[in-house]
């Protein structure tokens, strides 16, 4: 019988005198290094969790990083409240904007449900943020409820500099005009809302995020000049003879623009407008009007520098009159005119540039896709949202050579054959796909991905 004999290497165990060793090693950490250690912990884009609470895990793991947490500005940049609010976070908040004065400010209101919560609580805590308005680097409010920027507005009308601000986003997520034009309730004063007081300045103002939030144009002049990002979305009601000029003034005060969206705007261009310059834009999203108005604007516009072009369907039903392919189809013929015309300066050649081209439409006619696919050569990515571009796709291997990511919704994402025909032909290509599987969906996952690069994303 062979006898056991126990190892002589011992298995090491936990102490009290490893543990003070251990705490003893980090509070031998200088100061300088405590902080870059904790404003990395907290800033880190990489890492998935809410700021605020990063900060207040970090006080609570000893005094002494409890009084470099609170000492420290570099940590408390970011004021995100959590609806709805209570009477203990707005205090929180309060405390925070008033111990820390040099410091510039990012301001992310993010309301998912219908109500805010306490009236007076939201009214304290938006008037302490509108105090420190000269802190501001960003200002963001994006609402389901109307409340939220109703208050808002009606504070900071006073409001003249805001020397700091680089980003103001301003967005309901649910549009006012839509709702209105199927009720009796007037709703009007809601559509000529005021933004902040009259000849505002914001001398480093570079991205303008608005939607359904109904400005008056004319008060957007003195701030919205040479923008790097401007987006307008969402604003279907009413419809003003002066609309149409407010946004190319805006798009003439800022010749440096660089990235373009306009969806579901409910405004009239027609041919008459002289052309826009815009040399140095580089990423333009159109999603047409809510009215299947012919898209005049793109023919004024002059691109020469576009790389990344988004097309796609309004957001709004659209005149229920027309086939549903009417507005992708008109759209599409009208930059193939554009890109193949040597009259036509702001659009000739610049086919051959883009490099992200997006067909987010959910019906179009095959002949068009084809038509500005065949143009488009040098795309690396390629998003689309309508099986009816499958066969452009598996029919036509010269189309798109350059192709390396291909993005299609997971609506589409169902039927094995166009898929197994486009990806063997393609083998350098890799598949995103966006949203959630179906049930048949998951099956062909699992039947393609062990053969090709397929890739799930939110």
């Amino acid at each position: 019988m062979q006898m056991f004999i126990p190892s002589a290497k011992l298995v090491p165990t936990r102490s009290i005198c490893d543990s003070l060793r251990r705490s003893s090693c980090i509070e031998s950490i200088p100061n300088d290094i405590l902080m870059h250690i904790m404003d990395l912990t907290v800033s880190d884009p990489g890492l998935a969790h809410n700021p605020l609470s990063a900060v207040l895990r970090l006080s609570h793991v000893s005094k002494r990083f409890r009084l470099i947490a609170h000492d420290a500005s570099e940590l408390w940049t970011l004021i995100r409240p959590r609806f709805p609010m209570d009477h203990d976070q707005v205090l929180f908040w309060l405390d925070v904007l008033a111990r820390f004065k040099a410091r510039s400010i990012d301001i992310v209101i993010d309301v998912q449900s219908e109500q805010i919560g306490d009236t007076q609580l939201f009214e304290t805590f938006m008037e302490a943020v509108i105090f420190n308005s000269d802190r501001w680097r960003k200002f963001e409010i994006t609402s389901k409820a109307w409340e939220a920027i109703h208050i808002f507005l009606g504070q900071s009308q006073h409001l003249a500099l805001l020397p700091r601000l680089e980003e103001l986003i301003l967005y309901h997520s649910d549009d006012p005009g839509r709702r209105t034009n199927r009720e009796v309730e007037d709703m009007t004063r809601r559509f000529h809302n005021v933004l902040f007081g009259k000849d505002v300045v914001a001398p480093i103002l570079t991205t303008v995020r608005v939607g359904a939030t109904y400005f008056d144009y004319s008060r957007m002049r003195s701030i919205a000049k040479d923008l790097v990002e401007l987006r307008f979305e969402n604003h279907t009601y009413p419809r003003t003879s002066d609309k149409r000029e407010m946004i190319i003034d805006l798009l003439r005060a800022s010749p440096g623009l660089q990235v373009l969206t306009l969806t579901s705007v409910d405004a009239y261009f027609n041919k008459q407008l002289q052309p826009v310059e815009l040399q140095h834009l580089k990423r333009l999203e159109f999603r047409g009007f809510p009215r299947n108005t012919y898209p005049y604007l793109l023919y004024r516009l002059r691109v020469p520098s576009l790389e990344v072009l988004y097309l796609g369907d309004c957001r709004f039903a659209a005149d229920p009159r027309m086939p549903p392919d009417y507005a992708a189809n008109r759209t599409m013929r009208m930059l193939v005119k554009l890109f193949e015309s040597p009259a036509n300066t702001g659009w000739y050649g610049v086919a051959g540039g883009i490099r992200e081209l997006s067909l987010e439409y959910n019906h179009c006619r095959a002949e068009d896709v084809q038509s500005i696919l065949e143009l488009t050569l040098n795309v690396e990515t390629f998003h689309m949202s309508s099986s009816d571009i499958f066969p452009v796709l598996a029919d036509n291997q010269g189309i798109l050579p350059n192709l390396q990511r291909w993005v299609v919704k997971s609506s589409i994402f169902c039927d094995s054959s166009p898929f197994s025909t486009i990806l063997a032909s393609r083998p350098g290509i890799t598949l995103f796909i966006k949203g959630n599987l179906t049930q048949d969906g998951k099956r062909l996952y699992d039947a393609l991905k062990d053969t090709h690069n397929i890739t799930l994303c939110a």
